[in-house]
């Protein structure tokens, strides 16, 4: 009986070595400026990735974060291999920059000018011009400066750099009104006589493209349906030195016109899209939805009534139910 049992302990100890799985961190982590995606090499058998960056937890099963959406700044990575429950130590730190334009919000406070803006770590630099002749220039530690005391227009460059690189410049000419701040909280729009002429990658829009009526600027459709998806700036060069830039975003995707929370009585559902000047080519959900259990037509999908008590069979107590509909 004492031989039975070291033998069986014996044998689960050896399976228990035969088990044991010690897990590596990714390698070769690197950011690519071109196409702001984060990656690294792969890990033989790994389920998934968890990268922490500025101490932020993103988990991932593909070997790569793309960060498009992130801002201006000073970024610190580390990844590790994860399988089942078990994971690995931390890669050692990687550390990058994303250097990009910036917005940038003025916002009056009494006689003060704050710049808003979500990037840390900027510095900003600023010159006053009135009547063509540079009054002060200085750089700006906090974001705010005071408004000069100079009657009529005064002209503010404002420029930011980060790591030595400009991210922001943009001149903004502001009415001053008794020493005290601009006669209005419009003061900073474009007044009609510094409009002057929209262009796009440099070269002069055709004046039958666009009108500008009581400083309203309008971009008429025939002249948009030429862009693809993508993002394109316009910009506008006025009179006075003033420039400015619109970014236009091209996104063709289906958006739905009908509502999308609907309250089922028993009939079949009736969803009405925009497919800007596309069309469908199938449906999928979760649960999954047969190919017998909706109708695509031009615009508009039916959903039978037959998937809704499929749903609802699933769990008849649910009041609500939730469900991604994909096309």
């Amino acid at each position: 009986m004492l031989l039975l049992m070291l033998l069986m302990c014996s044998l689960t100890s050896c399976s228990k070595e035969k088990t044991e799985l010690i897990l590596t961190p990714p390698k070769e982590v690197v950011f690519s400026e071109s196409t702001s995606l984060l990656s690294w090499g792969e890990v033989s058998g790994a389920d998934a990735y968890v990268v922490s960056i500025n101490n932020k937890l993103i988990e991932t099963k593909d070997t790569f974060v793309d960060l498009s959406d992130y801002l201006t700044g000073n970024y610190v990575v580390m990844v590790k291999t994860v399988k089942g429950d078990a994971s690995s130590y931390f890669s050692e730190y990687y550390k990058f920059s994303i250097i990009k334009d910036i917005e940038l919000e003025l916002i009056y406070d009494e006689s003060f000018i704050r710049l808003q803006t979500e990037v840390t770590d900027l510095t900003f630099h600023v010159s006053v011009k009135h009547k063509n002749i540079e009054v002060k220039s200085y750089e700006l530690e906090e974001r705010q400066l005071t408004y000069e005391p100079l009657d009529g227009l005064v002209l503010y460059h404002i420029k930011a750099t980060f790591n030595g690189v400009v991210v922001y410049d943009h001149e903004f000419y502001i009415n001053v009104d008794g020493y005290t701040k601009p006669k209005d909280e419009t003061s900073l729009s474009l007044q009609t006589s510094f409009f002057g002429v929209l262009y796009f990658n440099g070269n002069e829009v055709d004046e039958a493209s666009y009108e500008i009526i009581d400083n309203r600027l309008s971009v008429f459709s025939d002249y948009l349906n030429q862009f693809n998806d993508g993002i394109y700036p316009l910009e506008i060069r006025g009179e006075t030195n003033y420039v400015t830039f619109i970014y236009l975003t091209v996104d063709p995707n289906p958006r739905i016109t009908s509502s999308s929370d609907v309250m089922y009585t028993g009939s079949d559902l009736i969803f009405t899209f925009d497919l800007y000047g596309g069309s469908f080519v199938g449906l999928s959900s979760n649960p999954n939805i047969k190919k017998e259990e909706y109708v695509i037509s031009e615009d508009q999908v039916l959903i039978k009534k037959e998937y809704i008590e499929r749903l609802i069979y699933l769990d008849p107590n649910q009041k609500e139910r939730y469900t991604n509909l994909c096309f």
